[in-house]
């Protein structure tokens, strides 16, 4: 499993949500403060060492799953797509979450702890359909 680009990322999204019998999730994860403790920390290096140290925890874990695809999103912002239902993807994306608080990254000599923000939806066309409903 490769890290995708962001276009590549968003093409596997539209793809995915258009399946007659969707069984993907997106799950949606930025990194919190990223940019302010960076900054503490000496800047832009600084900034995609830690980045690129996150990116590193959630990578393996995510490579670990069937049918799972990682993108950039942005700087501190990830997206995932797994093929399970939502409240296996939010079981995942809460172990993450976990995996997350229990890490100590350090950089130049400081130690962060870093937090994720994390957002669950189904890539299902039948929920736009709901929507309108």
């Amino acid at each position: 499993m490769n890290l995708l680009s962001k276009p590549s990322f968003i093409e596997a999204i539209r793809h995915l949500s258009q399946d007659e019998n969707p069984q993907h999730t997106l799950i949606y994860t930025e990194i919190n403060h990223a940019l302010q403790v960076a900054s503490l920390l000496g800047g832009n290096a600084a900034e995609e060492q830690l980045i690129a140290a996150i990116q590193s925890l959630i990578f393996i874990k995510v490579k670990q799953l069937a049918d799972s695809w990682m993108g950039k999103l942005g700087g501190n912002r990830f997206g995932i797509i797994v093929k399970m239902p939502v409240k296996e993807s939010v079981e995942f994306a809460e172990e993450l979450a976990g995996l997350l608080d229990r890490q100590c990254i350090t950089i130049a000599e400081n130690s962060y702890y870093p937090k994720l923000m994390i957002g669950v939806t189904a890539l299902s066309s039948d929920l736009k359909h709901r929507k309108g409903h």
